[in-house]
């Protein structure tokens, strides 16, 4: 009887601290899901190829949603986020530009304050859509302007305008299983975006969590 009543007494003290922590939100997710909030990682499967090559629909991604409880969104993150036009939907795309930055888009170029930048991640371009037309914008305040890897197939930023950082859910940090075992594992860093010209005289889709599969409408991004 003692075990009975010592075990029961644990489990309300372990229930009052887990439901703690989530009310308390130490991750600082925008995401109401208790493995966001209290584990730190949330499971999607990429339901379309707006993020190839990088991810490719089939691929299932860990967001990390601590990933920035003590350092803000960087350039080239690959985050995921709750969609702008429709809050209850879960996107994907990668970070081009941050609060106060001048974005262009050039036919396949991209150029952030002027300075055009080397995007070794980006698939190949294969036909004229909105990818290739002009466009300029500057990043307002507590905002991120994201795209697509997959230029020519991927409704982003240039679109369907910008995303709060407050709608941040996290950080994709790796891929745990693909239908090609040679892609599974951490997304590899890429290296640091230019934003200022060098001193020479003189800074898509949405997601589908495996245990909301069956809730979540499929859209494509």
């Amino acid at each position: 009887m003692f075990r009975k009543s010592k075990f029961s007494a644990a489990l309300v003290l372990s229930l009052i601290v887990l439901s703690a922590v989530y009310m308390i939100n130490p991750s600082r997710t925008s995401s109401w899901d208790p493995r966001a909030r209290i584990i730190g990682y949330v499971p999607y499967r990429i339901p379309s190829g707006s993020m190839a090559p990088t991810l490719l629909r089939g691929d299932f991604i860990i967001a990390h949603t601590f990933a920035y409880n003590s350092t803000p969104p960087n350039y080239r993150d690959v985050i995921v986020f709750f969609y702008p036009p429709s809050p209850d939907m879960v996107f994907v795309k990668r970070i081009i530009g941050l609060a106060g930055d001048r974005v262009e888009v050039h036919d396949k170029d991209l150029y952030i304050n002027g300075v055009r930048q080397n995007e070794p991640y980006v698939q190949p371009f294969l036909q004229k859509r909105r990818s290739r037309k002009t466009y300029t914008t500057t990043v307002p305040e507590g905002k991120l302007f994201v795209m697509g890897d997959n230029r020519d197939n991927s409704a982003d930023s240039r679109v369907w305008g910008f995303v709060p950082v407050a709608e941040v859910i996290g950080k994709v940090t790796r891929i745990w299983l693909s239908d090609d075992e040679a892609r599974v594992g951490i997304i590899p860093t890429q290296a640091s975006i230019q934003t200022k010209a060098p001193l020479v005289k003189r800074k898509d889709p949405l997601l589908t969590s495996p245990a909301n599969a069956q809730k979540q409408k499929s859209v494509s991004n």
